[in-house]
């Protein structure tokens, strides 16, 4: 309960910096909206220097084995550029046979 006190008070602490200084912010990186914006969410690898304490709290894994623990996956094989319906079969009936 203690943890997820801090990580919302560092929460409220980073929205209140960015009223007083009339900033605006973006949920993460790969979010198209707030392209150029500072994000809340950072990477794992991504540079620290000039964030503040509250804002060290908010790195979150992007690879999908952090997050899902298991999932499956379905392989179907299909022709390269999309799936493409097979053809209808055709009678072909040669004129020159009796």
């Amino acid at each position: 309960m203690r943890r997820a006190r801090s990580l919302l008070d560092s929460w409220r602490n980073i929205i209140e910096q960015a009223k007083l200084d009339a900033a605006q912010g973006a949920y993460s990186p790969y979010d198209p909206e707030g392209k150029g914006l500072k994000p809340l969410l950072r990477g794992f690898l991504d540079r620290t220097e000039n964030l503040t304490q509250d804002e060290l709290k908010f790195e979150a894994p992007t690879s999908m084995r952090d997050v899902e623990s298991s999932v499956h996956l379905w392989i179907s094989r299909q022709p390269l550029g999309g799936y493409r319906a097979p053809k209808a079969a055709t009678e072909e009936v040669a004129h020159d046979e009796p």
